[in-house]
């Protein structure tokens, strides 16, 4: 594949939260390699197969390879060649590609994915097909996005092989958890455009409860959710909301605090400037998606940390323990700013 475009990142300004004790800088003092440049490339007569492997007959390209980090998934280039000889072909003119294994989760989905298509289209300022495995309908928010944003797509279905003539991708930035402001801010405004908000209140306090979630849950949660409602926040469960109406939801907040996971992605959706409280694992030193996406849209970012529910735990998946009186004191120092300002 070849360069045709270079992209200058309009990275967020980050700030230190003015609530940070000492000790706590290094939360938010973190080292990331980030691409000073991003490059869009293209690519001309090329293969992709459902398992997101990008080819032409003489090699595999990298972006097949992002995050996969077992050699056991590789195919061989012999396995390449099997699928040239075997699978059903379909052409295509041309589409953009974002795929990684990562893409049907809910944050890297519209923080990863939509947001590198839309790097990709602001500068190309054409409205490409994008090209996705068929596995992705599974998850209905991809789908339901895709027709609010009216973005074509091509899916690849199982022992299918797509031939495109002329195939787009772009730079990772780093890792996930990293932002440009054009990207993002552009996808919030096309969701929110084609929006029809019931509740014209931008006030609410929203908690988002992980409760029903497989991993990372808070161990006192029936102890915190009576003080929550104590000063107006209102309790939601996202497994029981489908997109549209997380959508809906936070388009009407103005407060959101949850555990660190998915549904703070929702903060996308929120007024500018609104009010951002993350509930951390102390230790939790390379979770900083969050704090950086919130400066991706203004908003105010808060946080406390949370004792783990034993030592060594993994900050991705552990439980914690969340200080009630303290959390009650942020919340409150909060109020009495917002009143002041």
């Amino acid at each position: 594949m070849k360069k045709i475009h270079t992209i200058t990142p309009d990275f967020p300004i980050l700030k230190i939260p003015s609530q940070a004790q000492k000790g706590e800088e290094s939360y938010f003092n973190y080292k990331v390699d980030k691409q000073d440049e991003l490059s869009i490339l293209q690519g001309k007569h090329i293969f992709i197969d459902e398992n997101g492997y990008v080819f032409n007959r003489y090699e595999i390209f990298p972006c097949s390879f992002f995050l996969r980090t077992k050699l056991a998934w590789l195919p061989s280039f012999k396995h390449i060649q099997k699928s040239l000889l075997e699978k059903r072909k379909i052409k295509i003119d041309e589409g953009i590609w974002i795929y990684d294994i990562w893409t049907p989760g809910y944050f890297h989905w519209f923080a990863d994915a939509l947001h590198r298509y839309f790097q990709i289209v602001n500068k190309l300022q054409r409205k490409l097909p994008l090209i996705l495995p068929a596995e992705l309908k599974n998850q209905k928010y991809i789908t339901d996005s895709l027709e609010r944003l009216e973005i074509k797509t091509f899916w690849i279905e199982s022992g299918t092989l797509v031939s495109v003539g002329v195939l787009y991708t772009i730079d990772y930035l780093h890792c996930p958890g990293t932002f440009t402001l054009g990207a993002m801010k552009t996808l919030r405004s096309k969701i929110l455009d084609q929006q029809a908000t019931k509740n014209n209140d931008r006030h609410r306090k929203v908690y988002i409860s992980r409760a029903k979630a497989k991993i990372r849950k808070i161990e006192n949660e029936e102890a915190l959710i009576p003080m929550l409602k104590d000063v107006g926040f209102e309790v939601f469960y996202l497994e029981n909301l489908q997109w549209e109406g997380q959508v809906e939801l936070l388009a009407s907040a103005n407060v959101l605090l949850s555990l660190h996971g998915a549904g703070l992605t929702n903060m996308m959706w929120m007024p500018l400037g609104s009010q951002v409280i993350e509930l951390r694992m102390k230790g939790s030193f390379e979770q900083w998606a969050y704090y950086e996406m919130a400066a991706s849209f203004d908003h105010q970012y808060h946080y406390l940390l949370c004792e783990p529910q034993r030592e060594g735990l993994d900050p991705h998946d552990g439980n914690v323990t969340v200080n009630v009186s303290e959390l009650n004191h942020l919340l409150e120092n909060l109020t009495k700013n917002a009143f002041n300002s």
